[in-house]
């Protein structure tokens, strides 16, 4: 599985939200699942690299587009 996610990082704050956010990426890890992240400043900003990036992603994963 791919996913994308927005990112404005203000859940970083917090220690505490920081760690469980990276233990549920390590979780994705560990399935085999990979999660591309994104601030949500540069979604708006730079469109053009996300979609890119997102492209790469999934021709890696097998996407044939």
């Amino acid at each position: 599985m791919a996913g994308a996610r927005g990112d404005d990082g203000s859940q970083h704050l917090d220690p505490a939200h920081a760690w469980a956010d990276m233990k549920r990426q390590n979780d994705l890890w560990v399935e085999g699942d990979r999660v591309l992240r994104f601030p949500t400043w540069a979604l708006r900003a730079h469109p053009d690299e996300v979609v890119a990036q997102l492209r790469a992603a999934l021709r890696a994963a097998g996407w044939p587009g």
